[in-house]
């Protein structure tokens, strides 16, 4: 378990290189209904990896539906972990989703940042510790900066900035980000609000084919004023359960996305097909 710092940038990137592929022929990316939460894997050719793996933590009306698609999870392949922020249901996702994390490299966050979820992060590290997974913790130095990108800029991660923004907190603010970049682009922000997004002016200087909405459709920042509208249909993806209290994606959400050119699916709306499929190349 390690902790990069921003001087260690070249480290880090030396070592995922030697994970992540450089080039890739096939690119894919499922989105899954997993509820409540985030739940992505990507394929590059044989190669796969999670963004996020979560798994709802409220009851919900189509548990059935949403068990079927942890189903299809477990039976899944990854490498890599790519950990947004440490919230409880990316928690009870790598606890409960896929017994095959021994030896894959978690990228996440440093823990420490937050104020709450903490112990259970520590405890859940320790046991896949144990079992041979590999953690790359990533300090707060990297805010508003790249993370992570492969060769082929194929695969961009960045990282948020710890602050309290249109009532989304630090915790989620503070998170990593995802950026898909094939035929065409996709971006994956996990619970990170667009305003924090937007302090990196390179996040949304590509119009993207692709995007979940992130914090599951809820208020946020304003959407017409970071993200292009795009030239041909775009598809939105919300990541939300049947009782979504305040995260939901309101009629007004609905409609800017719908103005800049994006049609919004949502993963409950998914039933029995279990996830979206997104062919970037």
């Amino acid at each position: 378990m390690y902790l990069y710092k921003f001087h260690d940038y070249n480290k880090l990137k030396n070592k995922l290189d030697t994970i992540f592929k450089s080039r890739c022929f096939k690119m894919n990316c499922l989105t899954y209904n997993v509820g409540q939460a985030n739940c992505n894997y990507v394929k590059l050719d044989d190669f796969g990896f999670f963004f996020d793996i979560g798994l709802t933590n409220k009851n919900d009306p189509n548990k059935n539906h949403i068990d079927n698609a942890c189903k299809e999870i477990e039976r899944l392949k990854a490498s890599v972990v790519v950990l947004s922020h440490w919230d409880l249901d990316h928690i009870l996702g790598i606890t409960l989703n896929n017994p095959n994390f021994d030896r894959c490299v978690f990228i996440a966050p440093r823990f420490n940042d937050i104020k709450s979820r903490w112990v259970s992060a520590i405890r859940m590290c320790a046991v896949l510790k144990i079992r041979g997974a590999d953690f790359c913790l990533i300090s707060k130095e990297f805010e508003n900066s790249i993370v992570y990108e492969t060769p082929s800029k194929e695969v961009t991660i960045w990282k948020g900035k710890a602050i309290v923004m249109n009532n989304i907190n630090a915790k989620n603010n503070f998170g990593l980000i995802l950026k898909l970049q094939g035929n065409d682009s996709m971006l994956l922000p996990g619970d990170c609000d667009y305003d924090v997004m937007n302090m990196n002016p390179n996040i949304f200087a590509t119009t993207y084919s692709h995007i979940v909405i992130p914090h599951h459709g809820s208020v946020m920042g304003n959407v017409l004023s970071v993200l292009k509208k795009n030239s041909k249909s775009g598809i939105a993806y919300v990541c939300q359960g049947e009782k979504t209290g305040n995260f939901k994606a309101d009629s007004n959400l609905v409609q800017n996305y719908t103005s800049l050119n994006y049609k919004v699916k949502n993963t409950k709306d998914l039933m029995e097909s279990k996830k979206y499929r997104v062919k970037l190349r």
